[in-house]
């Protein structure tokens, strides 16, 4: 099979093409794998954070997400992530939650935050004044077997309302990291397709 020299001007011509197309490429790869990666994000919150009655508990979290392209060793990168959100770090690798100013943490029992339920938006400040004006309905106890329990006494009937917590755990339930992994492995495929129509033009 003969083959075809081809004149270096003509040569460096074609590689310039090959390079700028590549270079392009790559951008409008990492651009559309961001944008993919901030939606399977975005989902994954939506099936990881859902509350009783089907209600998504973090729509400050899902707006927070955000992607962008930057520099990494060196070479342009993808990333995503949540802005302004102490707490998405913590819903995304586990931890230790502990009170910043108050004593202990007040965990809503389920009894009060059930649908319905006239303590569904009771607050400890609301039991704290309860306590002070109606000390036979409301009062501090720790028969539940935690640190302290917030209870509500009615007839003979006794309902825990806030469990009183120095520390909990909160369990990894990581909705960017498997979104970025999804995101990898469309790399090829999205960059073969807009590779070879940037170098057609």
């Amino acid at each position: 099979m003969a083959t075809k020299r081809l004149p270096i001007q003509q040569l460096q011509t074609k590689i310039q093409k090959l390079t700028k197309a590549y270079d392009k490429a790559v951008l409008y790869t990492l651009a559309k794998l961001g944008s993919y990666a901030k939606l399977e994000a975005i989902k994954n919150s939506k099936e990881q954070f859902t509350g009783r009655g089907q209600r998504t508990l973090t729509g400050r979290l899902m707006n927070s997400i955000f992607w962008k392209i930057d520099k990494f060793n060196g070479k342009d990168t993808a990333f995503v992530g949540t802005r302004g959100i102490p707490y998405g770090r913590l819903h995304e690798l586990g931890g230790i939650v502990k009170p910043k100013r108050a004593k202990f943490l007040w965990i809503k029992s389920p009894f009060a935050a059930k649908k319905g339920s006239k303590f569904k938006n009771f607050t400890p400040k609301d039991f704290y004044l309860a306590t002070k004006t109606d000390p036979s309905h409301y009062f501090y106890g720790g028969s539940f077997g935690t640190t302290g329990t917030a209870m509500y006494k009615r007839g003979k009937t006794i309902q825990a309302l806030f469990f009183l917590k120095k520390e909990v755990w909160m369990k990894s339930r990581p909705y960017l990291r498997p979104a970025a992994t999804s995101a990898s492995g469309k790399f090829n495929e999205y960059f073969n397709s807009i590779y070879g129509d940037l170098f057609k033009e």
